[in-house]
């Protein structure tokens, strides 16, 4: 079935949405996703005429681009907790449009997926697929990179992984440090944007205490107008605990 041209946002959005949505119900551990302000999900919804247009020449959209494609632009952040990369917090942005998913890092990354532009890059056959298979791929590529060494796109670096694994790992631990003094600094003003702030026991103590024992924090815990350190408190680098 087709649809008229000035349908095509919307439906992106609808299934952008939906991809969200199975991610929450079954979310993947260590991975936490926050679509930013510009994202067009948090911009006002647009309103579908009660009658399909009967000609193509009816105006796309303001939030889609001129074939109407729009970008959902997402922070993230992993915690592999296991591998070469373990004890890390990696920030990334996630650019995704229908047919093409595009992840980087915020720092370098010495990965055999990661190019010199700190892109991570899917393999083709994970080009069709929706955002948690493409998610859970990227995880299990940090996890356990054996398994994904048929898809590197660093040969060089995926040579030094089997071949100097001490020295694959001090090149992986001067990344983790430069994520790390990284980790608390503020690139941008957007409200929705990820950031981290220090823990601080006065403000946060409360809500970790809770969250050890299993119990559901109360909203007012976490109220940003509260508190001079706003966004996500990461407990400490080494520990890959989050709040």
């Amino acid at each position: 079935m087709s649809h008229h041209p000035s349908f095509k946002p919307d439906l992106d959005r609808h299934r952008f949405l939906a991809q969200l949505a199975l991610l929450n119900k079954s979310p993947l551990d260590g991975l936490i996703l926050q679509p930013r302000k510009a994202s067009p999900i948090r911009q006002k919804p647009i309103v579908i005429p009660t009658s399909t247009p009967t000609d193509e020449s009816t105006p796309l959209p303001q939030t889609a681009d001129q074939d109407g494609v729009e970008t959902f632009l997402v922070d993230g952040v992993i915690f592999p907790r296991e591998g070469p990369f373990g004890r890390g917090c990696l920030k990334f942005v996630l650019r995704k449009q229908p047919n093409a998913t595009q992840l980087q890092f915020s720092t370098a990354v010495y990965h055999p997926c990661v190019d010199s532009e700190r892109r991570f890059h899917f393999p083709t056959r994970l080009l069709s697929q929706n955002l948690r298979d493409q998610l859970a791929y990227v995880k299990q590529a940090f996890v356990d990179v054996d398994s994904i060494l048929c898809d590197a796109v660093n040969q060089e670096i995926a040579t030094q992984w089997t071949k100097d694994p001490v020295g694959y790992q001090l090149q992986v631990e001067e990344c983790l440090r430069e994520a790390d003094m990284q980790l608390y600094s503020a690139e941008h003003d957007d409200g929705f944007a990820m950031q981290f702030s220090r823990y601080a026991a006065a403000e946060h103590g409360a809500g970790y205490q809770l969250l050890c024992k299993g119990t559901a924090a109360p909203p007012e815990l976490f109220q940003l107008d509260q508190s001079p350190s706003q966004g996500l408190s990461f407990v400490d680098v080494a520990s890959q605990q989050g709040l």
